[in-house]
């Protein structure tokens, strides 16, 4: 510009102080060509602010530790939030739930209007079935739905476990999650819940081995028999 130029127009931006209370807020505040002040006469203008309150976002998980959200916290009234739901290892997500309402989409964006919590509502897709012997070196385990240890296996899947005991043991029962649940070698359970299944072996004695000798009593001395012969 030269020298005693003019501007047609002029952008101002004006930012309210922080730390205002909600309310609304007017000023008169005064513009001035920091130039050359002597370009242009000093403008006025009467400024209002509106502060409007912070509403706080929650969320939960439905069962807890099914998965995780994002997206929560403060916002202005009508401002957009967007909450995405992810689900963890076993589980999908299934449905949010805030209020009376029921929503499937994920991420779900809603216009804040008030304080509220909403829930991410998950499913279990898969369980876990674990075997195991005890004592280890009592008998070896298996399952007919995978191989090994342990398997996650999808909701509602049949699994038959069977024990079998090592040489000098005899299989006693199964317990699955700490509960006896029978004395049969093979038993079969659903994946509609996390299974532990142990199944405990005993140690034979002495006389129960087979084709150990039988010990008998004479006069108060024991005596071996073994196959009717006398040693």
């Amino acid at each position: 510009l030269t020298k005693g130029q003019k501007l047609s127009s002029y952008d101002w931006i004006v930012y309210p102080v922080n730390g205002l209370a909600v309310g609304t807020y007017e000023a008169t505040m005064t513009f001035v060509e920091r130039c050359d002040a002597a370009l242009e006469t000093p403008a006025t203008a009467k400024v209002t602010f509106t502060v409007t309150p912070k509403r706080l976002i929650e969320t939960e998980v439905s069962p807890e530790g099914a998965g995780t959200v994002t997206g929560a916290g403060e916002f202005a009234d009508g401002e957009t939030v967007t909450l995405t739901a992810t689900a963890n290892e076993n589980y999908r997500f299934d449905h949010w739930e805030r209020g009376s309402d029921s929503v499937s989409t994920n991420p779900y964006a809603f216009e804040t209007t008030k304080a509220e919590k909403v829930t991410a509502v998950f499913e279990r897709t898969a369980y876990k079935v674990s075997i195991s012997a005890s004592p280890s070196e009592g008998g070896t385990v298996s399952a007919d739905a995978f191989e090994g240890a342990s398997a996650n296996l999808e909701k509602g899947t049949a699994v038959s476990v069977t024990a079998v005991p090592k040489e000098g043991y005899r299989f006693l029962y199964w317990k699955d999650n700490g509960n006896q649940v029978g004395s049969a070698a093979t038993v079969s359970v659903s994946a509609i819940v996390d299974h532990e299944m142990v199944a405990y072996f005993e140690k034979l004695t002495e006389t129960e081995i087979p084709g150990a000798p039988e010990l008998t009593y004479n006069g108060g001395e024991q005596t071996a028999v073994a196959d009717t012969e006398l040693y």
